[in-house]
Parts: structure tokens; C-alpha cells; sequence
């Protein structure tokens, strides 16, 4: 016990004096605003907005989809599994999402350059049409995917959740 209690003491007393310690200078590279970049992010308000446009339409039309918003990175901001939609569409939504989010054009236009680049297959994702990216700015800020439907009439569907963001 008074082992465990001396090591805490001494993680205590490291942590107190490296809070206290004077920050380091950063290193200098001619100009500090160079060392950050500030960049849009999407908001979880947008990502609903978006999967809102989408689910308008695909009700408009009776159709059972998933609808995934991802940000840039590929993380999941909101995702929506319409009544009716098969469970296979949850994943394919997301992995639409994702793969359009990382190369920053629509899933689709992966799946032909696949033809060209087989090694884009081996990526997480999927090559499939139906996802495309969200630009603000001339920034991509993520990627809207849907799963249900035929390929194109997923696109569609991204399509019009994309301008939602505008």
C-alpha cells in the first residue's frame, strides 16, 4: 500500500511541476501561422440537414434506404436506416460514405478508376456508386452515402442530400 502510495505522490509531484513549468518556445520555422491550418469542419446540425434531404426524397418514392454522413475522416457523424431497408444497406451506406470521404470524389468514380488501379479495392470502403463528397469552400468536409436502391438512384439520393449543405 505504501509502494503504491509513494508512486502516486511522485506521478502527483511530476504532473504539479511539468503544469507549472514554463511552456517551451516552438521551434521556429520562419513563420508561426505556417505550423496551423484552420480548415471547415462539418456540424452535426449540417450532417442532419443532410440526412434529412435525403430521407425527404427517398419517402417522396417509397424507398428503403440507409442514409451514413461521415466527416472528412471518415467518422460517422449521422446515419439513418429507413423502415424497410434491408440490414446489408446499413454497412454499404457507411462504406460508400467513407470511401467517397477519402479520396474526396463520388464512390462511383472510385469504382472505375478501380478498373484501372486494382489496389484501390484493397482499401476500406466500398467501390460502389451511390456516395459523394461534401464540399464547402472548395473543401471536402465529408461525404454523404445511401444504400437501398440501384447504384444511380443511390447517387441520386447522395445528390440531393449533398445540396443540402449549400
Amino acid at each position: 500500500m505504501s509502494g503504491e502510495l509513494s508512486r502516486r505522490s511522485v506521478l502527483a509531484g511530476s504532473l504539479s511541476a511539468a503544469a507549472l513549468a514554463p511552456a517551451a518556445a516552438p521551434a521556429s520555422s520562419g513563420t508561426p501561422a505556417a505550423a496551423v491550418q484552420l480548415r471547415p469542419r462539418l456540424t452535426a446540425a449540417a450532417a442532419q440537414r443532410i440526412a434529412l434531404a435525403c430521407r425527404q426524397q427517398a419517402e417522396q418514392h417509397g424507398s428503403r434506404v440507409s442514409i451514413a454522413v461521415v466527416d472528412d475522416a471518415g467518422v460517422l457523424l449521422h446515419f439513418e436506416r429507413l423502415e424497410g431497408a434491408l440490414p446489408v444497406t446499413a454497412g454499404a451506406a457507411v462504406g460508400k460514405a467513407q470511401t467517397s470521404a477519402a479520396l474526396q470524389v463520388p464512390s462511383g468514380t472510385v469504382a472505375e478508376l478501380a478498373r484501372e488501379m486494382p489496389a484501390l479495392l484493397l482499401q476500406p470502403g466500398m467501390a460502389v456508386r451511390g456516395a459523394v463528397p461534401l464540399m464547402w469552400q472548395g473543401t471536402c468536409v465529408g461525404a454523404v452515402g445511401v444504400s437501398g436502391l440501384e447504384a444511380a438512384q443511390d447517387e441520386q439520393l447522395a445528390i440531393a442530400g449533398a445540396a443540402a449543405l449549400a
